[in-house]
């Protein structure tokens, strides 16, 4: 989770260097849970409907598509964050 690390970091790109740190994340995220859906769809898929194997991959899937429901406000939010942090950083250098 480094790449929380950088959001907080400023450099001497400003926020864009946020953004593209939160975006790199957000990928990540992202394949890690289409990788995982699969694997867990497979594994599924090679048991009994009235199993508790079963019954529990289909409750792990299930947790994965509630969590995928999110992503968009997820990105909603970085954005935000970004586009906030640069109103903030400008209204302070006219100030000085």
């Amino acid at each position: 989770m480094s790449w929380l690390k950088d959001i907080r970091k400023t450099s001497s790109k400003g926020q864009l260097a946020s953004l593209q740190s939160a975006a790199l994340g957000m990928v990540v995220l992202i394949i890690i849970v289409a990788i995982g859906a699969q694997i867990l769809g497979n594994i599924r898929g090679t048991q009994s409907n009235v199993s508790l194997e079963y019954n529990i991959t289909d409750s792990g899937l299930n947790a994965f598509d509630t969590f995928a429901d999110y992503f968009d406000v997820i990105v909603i939010i970085l954005v935000a964050v970004v586009v906030i942090g640069l109103l903030v950083r400008s209204f302070g250098r006219v100030g000085s």
